[in-house]
């Protein structure tokens, strides 16, 4: 079950500071990355450089002491019937296990804004608190918080992934155009970070 998001275009991340800091190296806790532009990739007719909605240009993730922070700038950010923001987290554990969340944050026209936590290995939804988001529309940047709680109290790396999906129907039919953030369109694969370590 999907839970309401109370804050919203409160603290968002300053397009600058995506900007300079995109390309750099992995630290400790830290990792940016800077995503090529015009890469948008529609199911019916395949890359579509014009579209700005959800094309990502800037990442960046931080893992802090107490909560994961993604980051993403884009081209352009509005809404439309169906979008959201898909965050993958991997959380390594002892025996070789992996603990996963998948993290959508839509903000849709007729649903207004929602945050909705899954286990993606499951499949079902889970009671995953707190995991805020926030956007900008002038800004064109989004951001969510995930809580050291929701990945386990115990969990010390991270790996992550994350693409903007965009959908909307008209009398001409259904479109879906997807980006992923850490790789140049979106096929058969996702881009995933380098491991982050807890800060």
């Amino acid at each position: 079950m999907r839970s309401r998001v109370l804050a919203v275009l409160l603290l968002v991340v300053s397009p600058l500071t995506l900007v300079a800091a995109a390309g750099g190296p992995a630290s400790a806790e830290r990792w940016t990355h800077r995503d090529p532009a015009k890469d948008v990739y529609q199911q019916e007719s395949g890359t579509v450089p014009a579209v700005k909605q959800g094309d990502i240009t800037a990442v960046a993730m931080s893992y802090q002491r107490q909560s994961f922070v993604l980051d993403v700038k884009v081209r352009a950010l509005h809404r439309e019937q169906w979008s959201y923001l898909d965050l993958f987290l991997d959380v390594p554990r002892a025996g070789g296990r992996t603990t996963s969340r998948e993290i959508k944050y839509y903000f849709t026209i007729d649903e207004g804004d929602d945050l909705g936590v899954f286990d993606p290995t499951a499949g079902v939804s889970v009671d995953c608190s707190p995991v805020t988001g926030t956007h900008s529309y002038k800004k064109s940047t989004l951001r969510i918080v995930v809580s050291q709680d929701c990945l386990g109290r115990r969990a010390t790396k991270v790996t992550a992934g994350t693409y903007f999906y965009n959908a909307w129907r008209d009398l001409h039919g259904s479109y879906v155009q997807t980006d992923d953030g850490l790789r140049k369109g979106v096929h058969n694969r996702s881009g995933v970070s380098p491991e982050l370590s807890r800060g």
